[in-house]
């Protein structure tokens, strides 16, 4: 009797039991010792019954959910300051009956540490790992390592634990997450966070979304050979790979110990399987960032490149796209700092000057060199405080203001003179400098293109290179070699970039029509931010692959900007002319070039350019030119007189009387109210347009309605072809600078 009463019981207790309320959850992410983002909206997430009330509270605040049908419910907190203070964040349901708690939560910065092997290099790997570990008490720095997940499609969830940095903890934490944090902790005072996000081994295209992946027309092979692998065949490339793994290190090693004690050969080592679903494109972002939204994070850092050393030109347009996509999914502009490829006897320099380019390219982006702390038979260099160090100096010039050096000396230009070349630098902070002995990693190349090597001094801000075996230089490199060892850094103590002055200007020209008439674009390999375009109009036609603006033409291809000219024949600045120019700016913005080009113009080009600006006043970022005509009554009137009538069509008196409505000169109040920079390179030896009558002129007019117009005087230069006009560094600055969104 008893037994069958106890069986009715269960039965009619079984379908509660089914239906029982879902434990009350907090994403992985959110564990004991949890750094939250300080100064940003704080989201928090988790899971629940569908349509539970959920409240969590946390520093005064209370805030409430409710889940959605699938169960999820997130929160989002008010912006906090930061707070060294260990508070207990408190997740409850709306009957009370459950609760989910994590307690000693600080408030700081938080940063997304991703990458590949040398991101995942750990403590206890580094030079004087014992010391370092030993003195590793920061309680205020706290790392998050994400569980190794792979994905065909996002996961939902992560797990991992946040680790206060002590003697206990420090050996599995990244070594240059942790030589960041501390260092960027003891700078500001403030908590700092490290989520943990890497896997070694990994190609970039597994960290971004398929779509951005997609769209940068690049690893079309690799997304196919991916495409039609199965939910079951993807989990058995994951269950070989792990095999092999603990094959490779653990039994194998044992198994060469056990031979070796034996005196009997090593076995051979176990054969890697032909698909690792650390090469499938978006099986980490699926498996290891998109768990992490959108949880509040400071900025990244990034340690990526070995896989992908072999392929620089697609890396140039693959990294822009990852952290254009990373931007995007935690909606705002991320901080951004990366790690150049430190030496190796694999990774081609060609790898870090593409590196280098992103960089320049990118907004809000910073990159460390590593050439001192390389290892040519170890592409894990042990050497990682320098690195992290480094990223924190970035960090703190980058994202907290701070006006200090970051860099290195980086590649300005480089000016010949006779026998010997000069070489210009940014990032020289206090001074230039050969660290332990004289200065060494360059070598000169004449015409015939052989690079042998070459004497370096220092002068000044400048490297003086020469060789007796090139009387001819033509062109330069430096630490262009797999396993550099130069030695320029600047007196902050920071390596100079790796670069040629030979580097191939990548890109591809367009001829098209537009009402007529000729158009020509020349377009970057990789366009920056926001695809910056220069109208240029260096002679009567568009055309600009001339011999003399060589230097200007490689430098824009290089730093991502496009060219654009347009063929209108001998126009000056008429309506009617001027008039056909928006045609063609219609038409390049159509190919989804910025809204804002930059003007350039040379001589009559200056003219055109102005003419259609102040009449566009909103339409332009910056106006630059050449030995400009800027003002009707100088050659216009002087030597052109003909066909500036004819343009106009109008006599010389008509012309003349409606001078106030048609003259450049007399209409720039429209550009200087929108604080259009201007910048104007002219000789004050000039008689065909003469400097007073138009580039100080303008500059005075300019300046007097309150806008800012730079001038570069060529002391005794005329109306000529020569390096002072058509090699102006200055003027590659100012449109650089004024490139960026």
């Amino acid at each position: 009797m008893k037994a069958a009463l106890f069986l009715f019981t269960a039965l009619l207790l079984a379908p509660l039991a089914s239906i029982r309320a879902a434990d009350l959850k907090l994403a992985g992410v959110f564990t004991d010792h949890t750094v939250l983002q300080r100064e940003q909206p704080l989201p928090v997430w988790g899971w629940a019954d569908p349509d539970e009330q959920v409240t969590v509270t946390f520093a005064g605040q209370s805030k409430s959910a409710k889940a959605d049908p699938g169960g999820k419910w997130l929160v989002r907190l008010d912006p906090l300051p930061a707070s060294a203070e260990g508070r207990d964040l408190i997740v409850q349901s709306a009957t009370g009956r459950q609760e989910a708690k994590v307690s000693d939560v600080l408030v700081g910065d938080v940063w997304l540490c991703s990458g590949q092997s040398n991101m995942h290099f750990t403590m206890k790997s580094v030079d004087k790992a014992q010391q370092e570990i030993a003195a590793a008490n920061h309680p205020a720095v706290r790392f998050f390592t994400v569980k190794q997940q792979f994905g065909q499609q996002p996961s939902d969830d992560t797990a991992g634990a946040w680790k206060p940095v002590s003697p206990a903890t420090a050996a599995e934490c990244s070594a240059v997450a942790y030589f960041f944090g501390t260092s960027l902790q003891q700078k500001t005072g403030v908590p700092v966070g490290l989520l943990i996000s890497s896997v070694g081994g990994t190609r970039i295209e597994s960290w971004m979304r398929p779509e951005t992946l997609a769209s940068t027309g690049e690893s079309a092979p690799l997304i196919e050979k991916w495409k039609g692998v199965s939910p079951e065949e993807f989990e058995t490339i994951g269950k070989a790979y792990r095999a092999f793994q603990h094959q490779r290190d653990q039994l194998h090693p044992q198994a060469v110990k056990a031979a070796q004690a034996q005196g009997k050969p090593a076995p051979p080592p176990p054969v890697m399987p032909k698909l690792r679903c650390h090469d499938c494109p978006s099986s980490l972002h699926h498996g290891m960032i998109a768990p992490l939204q959108p949880f509040a994070i400071h900025g990244a850092l990034w340690y990526q490149g070995e896989s992908n050393s072999g392929q620089p030109g697609p890396y140039e347009k693959l990294l822009p796209a990852m952290i254009a996509d990373w931007r995007s999914v935690w909606g705002k502009e991320l901080p951004f700092l990366f790690v150049q490829l430190a030496p190796h006897r694999n990774t081609h320099p060609a790898f870090r000057e593409a590196q280098q380019r992103i960089w320049q390219r990118t907004p809000h982006t910073a990159m460390v060199v590593t050439t001192d702390v390389g290892d040519a038979a170890n592409i894990h260099p042990t050497r990682k405080r320098p690195v992290g160090e480094r990223l924190a100096l970035a960090a703190r010039a980058l994202s907290y203001g701070e006006k200090l050096e970051y860099s290195g000396p980086v590649f300005k230009g480089m000016t010949l003179e006779s026998d010997r070349a000069v070489i210009s630098f940014t990032h020289t902070g206090i001074g230039l400098m050969a660290k332990d002995s004289a200065l060494k990693g360059f070598t000169l190349a004449g015409p015939d293109g052989k690079f042998l090597p070459a004497e370096a001094v220092i002068e000044g801000a400048t490297v003086v290179v020469t060789s007796n075996k090139v009387p001819r230089p033509s062109a330069i490199r430096y630490n262009w070699a797999m396993v550099p060892d130069g030695n320029l850094f600047n007196r902050e103590g920071l390596p100079a970039a790796p670069f040629r002055s030979d580097a191939p200007v990548p890109g591809k020209a367009e001829v098209f029509e537009v009402g007529g008439n000729k158009a020509y674009l020349y377009e970057p390999a990789i366009p920056a931010a926001g695809k910056p375009w220069i109208w240029y109009a260096p002679t009567i036609n568009g055309d600009v692959i001339i011999a003399r603006h060589k230097k200007y033409f490689d430098a824009f291809m290089q730093s991502g900007i496009a060219l654009a000219g347009f063929d209108l024949g001998e126009v000056r600045g008429a309506p009617g002319s001027t008039a056909r120019f928006t045609d063609f700016y219609d038409a390049m913005i159509k190919r989804g070039y910025s809204s804002k080009p930059i003007l350039l113009g040379q001589s009559r080009g200056g003219l055109m350019t102005l003419a259609w600006a102040f009449r566009n006043p909103d339409k332009v970022r910056a106006w630059a030119a050449i030995y400009p005509v800027c003002n009707l009554t100088s050659w216009p009137m002087r030597s052109s007189k003909k066909e500036t009538l004819a343009d106009f069509n109008l006599t010389e008196e008509a012309l003349l009387a409606r001078l106030g409505e048609f003259n450049p000169a007399d209409n720039l109040a429209g550009l200087a109210a929108r604080k259009v920079p201007m910048f104007s390179v002219h000789g004050d030896k000039d008689g065909a347009v003469p400097y007073d009558e138009n580039t100080k002129l303008i500059k005075e007019r300019y300046e007097a309605a309150g806008g800012e117009c730079t001038v570069k005087i060529i002391p005794g230069g005329g109306h000529e072809i020569s390096p002072a006009f058509f090699e102006c560094q200055e003027l590659i600055d100012f449109i650089v600078q004024h490139s960026r969104p």
